[in-house]
């Protein structure tokens, strides 16, 4: 594991000229430190930027394997659309068959009880 430590005192800092950087590097970590004084009525700011190369690595790995499994899955969710079937599809056609026959035989039983009516 690389940890760098880096040590400025406060007044060192803002002595600092515009564009000069405290840096600072062990191993695969590194940091960088730098200040801005007040411009365009913004305050004094420190800024700090650190770094590990192995994590930054890791990180890239990371992306590429997310980057080839969403590929993949894709893929293999674009096969499974063409080829898939609803196996509740023929009990559902068979339900609303069976709903409009006995529709219909109660209508035709309501009609022909108003027609003996008549």
């Amino acid at each position: 594991m690389s940890e760098v430590t880096l040590e400025i005192p406060m007044d060192s800092l803002r002595s600092l000229p515009d564009g000069a950087v405290y840096t600072a590097r062990k191993g695969q970590a590194g940091v960088k430190v730098y200040h801005r004084g007040q411009k365009d009525n913004k305050p004094e700011t420190i800024y700090v930027y650190s770094s590990c190369d192995s994590l930054q690595l890791q990180c890239m790995r990371y992306e590429k394997t997310i980057s080839n499994m969403k590929q993949q899955l894709a893929a293999h969710n674009s096969q499974n659309t063409v080829s898939e079937h609803h196996p509740n599809a023929f009990i559902k056609s068979l339900k609303w068959f069976f709903l409009g026959f006995i529709a219909g035989g109660i209508i035709t039983i309501v009609l022909i009880i108003t027609l003996k009516k008549k």
